[in-house]
């Protein structure tokens, strides 16, 4: 699937909380994939190329699993994170494990992992490449923090 912005190119969302969602073996191409109150999303074996994001989800809750995707920034301009999971003011990210992926950058300014008022999260044996074209841009590799309730049970090891 091709997108010439940095847009949704899929949503997965639902009103009511869909369950036991999976994206798999999928290729995007610059646009990045939305999911939006869902219990267990699987996002595995994908290649996601995108300006700055590649995966956004919110209010994604209950064993969420991102493994194994190749995850690319392709602007040198563009801020954002390539996985993002954050609350949502009814739900909150938990059970969270993003292990065993490529992620690749051009020079983005913000995380390549942000998660937001999270519990039980694992990030493990993800590789992480940082090509700045400038000496100005700034990346975090893993950022994780509170903000509607505090961090708990947070695991980052073996990257």
């Amino acid at each position: 699937m091709r997108r010439n912005n940095d847009g949704i190119s899929v949503s997965l969302s639902s009103n009511k909380g869909n369950r036991r969602v999976s994206f798999t073996g999928n290729v995007l191409s610059g646009g990045h994939l939305h999911a939006y109150n869902i219990y267990q999303l699987t996002v595995t074996g994908n290649v996601i190329e995108a300006p700055a994001r590649a995966i956004e989800m919110i209010k994604v809750s209950e064993n969420t699993v991102v493994s194994g995707n190749v995850l690319r920034a392709t602007a040198s301009d563009q801020s954002g994170s390539l996985v993002s999971a954050t609350h949502h003011t009814t739900g909150k990210p938990g059970s969270l494990t993003i292990a065993g992926n490529q992620f690749h950058s051009v020079s983005m300014n913000g995380a390549m992992v942000n998660v937001t008022s999270a519990r039980d999260v694992l990030v493990s044996a993800n590789s992480f490449t940082w090509e700045p074209v400038s000496q100005l841009a700034t990346t975090t590799l893993v950022t994780i923090y509170g903000i509607t309730q505090p961090t708990d049970a947070i695991l980052v090891t073996g990257n």
